[in-house]
């Protein structure tokens, strides 16, 4: 049935089958039985080595540093030569460590826009992470989310968001 078609697919035919068997037989919802990604981790392949969402990486396995790599994805994207700096962004840590950073003090993060995640819960080191951003007037957070978390709780906007069933909007995993 799937014998040509790539991975990806074969994946996503099994992912579905299972959440389908999940639903049918009244387990779905239930420890362990939510709508979490086969590979361990929900959009682990997805959204970090497909499309590019690490500070080196972009889309296909390409990497900022490597000036083909560049100009592959700036011709995909119909972007001027040179336009996409060859330098990796922050990682993670760093990044909230910017952001919760007064601009005066180094902190180069002024805004951040934070979907399918819970990083006020998640980060090491709250305080300095994430709580250090309370007060700041010139730091904006924008928290797209469908339920409230720790990380919406310093929000300055709240967007909406759509759980996994339903038709638009960003989709997360309920379980995270």
């Amino acid at each position: 049935m799937y014998g040509d078609e790539p991975t990806h697919t074969r994946g996503t035919a099994i992912n579905r089958l299972v959440h389908g068997i999940h639903l049918l037989s009244g387990h779905f919802g239930t420890p362990g039985n939510a709508p979490t990604s086969l590979t361990g981790q929900p959009s682990a392949c997805g959204t970090a080595r497909e499309v590019g969402t690490l500070a080196h990486a972009l889309p296909g396995g390409r990497h900022v540093a490597k000036e083909g790599h560049r100009e592959d994805c700036e011709k995909i994207w119909n972007m001027p030569k040179g336009t996409i700096n060859p330098k990796p962004g922050y990682h993670t840590v760093k990044m909230w460590e910017k952001f919760c950073t007064p601009t005066s003090e180094g902190g180069d993060i002024t805004t951040m826009l934070v979907q399918v995640t819970n990083p006020g819960q998640t980060l090491p080191n709250l305080k300095k992470l994430f709580r250090n951003k309370e007060g700041l007037k010139d730091k904006f957070l924008i928290v797209s989310e469908f339920y409230p978390t720790a990380t919406t709780e310093i929000a300055d906007l709240v967007l909406p968001a759509a759980l996994w069933v339903e038709k638009n909007g960003i989709v997360g995993n309920s379980e995270r």
